[in-house]
């Protein structure tokens, strides 16, 4: 049985790739939610539901942390009386280290700790995965496989886990953001909103997929598509004049900051 501590957007996008993908059946999962009504949705799928969570750890394997770093201590503390020797924890939350968690819950916990991020719930995630060398073989599979329905998939060391949270843990918010202020500049020039958010959208898309595929480096397909005298470099000029590279610098290492501090005792 694979149990879910936290039935939010994470929790919930996890949960309902598990089932559309075919990785488990609904009747294979429990879950427990703070908020009754959270956890009723996923009744209604067929899921089982725990009365509280240490119910929802007695009946589980694996079980998922899908709950904010504050809560931790709260949330741990009822497990801490539990024989959780052969259970293995996915934790998603930021800044939370595995020492951290065996701090309250015990030396022999299992922990795979996971970054992942908002499209997860499309499908198209991008999860950042620490798989400590105690975590059975095939426990460890299961894990990598769940992300891998639903997007890509890089396995990295816990000492990168706080730093990689501003890579692809919080960057869709940068991409809404730049998507958003493109969006009202339009506005403000007189092109209507929907025309302008579809085309921006696109704009994202294939340029994208322009990465992904060209031999180019970013700054190569940046000048690809400046042109002397032209419209672009004047956009660009802007930015360097603005210095929006370490703009987005101190935007990346402040959640890198943040990310620490909700590590912290």
């Amino acid at each position: 049985m694979t149990g879910f501590l936290g039935t939010g957007n994470m929790g919930g996008a996890i949960i309902n790739g598990m089932v559309s993908s075919g990785v488990l059946k609904p009747s294979c999962i429990t879950v427990y939610d703070a908020k009754a009504e959270a956890s009723e949705r996923f009744l209604k799928l067929g899921c089982c539901v725990a009365r509280n969570e240490a119910t929802l750890a007695e009946l589980s394997d694996i079980i998922f942390l899908c709950i904010k770093p504050q809560v931790f201590p709260e949330v741990l503390s009822k497990l801490a009386s539990l024989d959780l020797s052969d259970k293995l924890f996915v934790t998603i939350a930021a800044g939370v280290s595995t020492a951290r968690i065996k701090k309250i819950l015990g030396q022999q916990v299992k922990i795979i700790r996971v970054m992942p991020n908002a499209p997860l719930m499309v499908s198209k995630g991008a999860s950042a995965i620490c798989v400590p060398d105690d975590v059975e073989e095939d426990k460890k599979h299961f894990v990598i496989d769940v992300f891998s329905k639903l997007g890509v998939v890089s396995l990295i060391d816990e000492s990168q886990m706080n730093e990689i949270v501003c890579v692809n843990g919080s960057s869709p918010a940068y991409v809404y953001y730049f998507v958003d202020a493109m969006v009202e500049s339009a506005v403000s020039q007189g092109i209507d909103r929907d025309e302008a958010f579809k085309l921006i959208c696109s704009v994202f898309e294939g340029s994208v997929q322009m990465l992904r595929s060209s031999s180019l480096s970013p700054k190569e397909l940046i000048k690809m598509v400046c042109s002397p005298g032209g419209t672009t470099i004047e956009s660009i000029k802007c930015f360097d004049e603005n210095n929006l590279y370490k703009t987005i610098d101190d935007a990346m290492k402040a959640c890198t900051k943040r990310s620490y501090e909700l590590g912290a005792d």
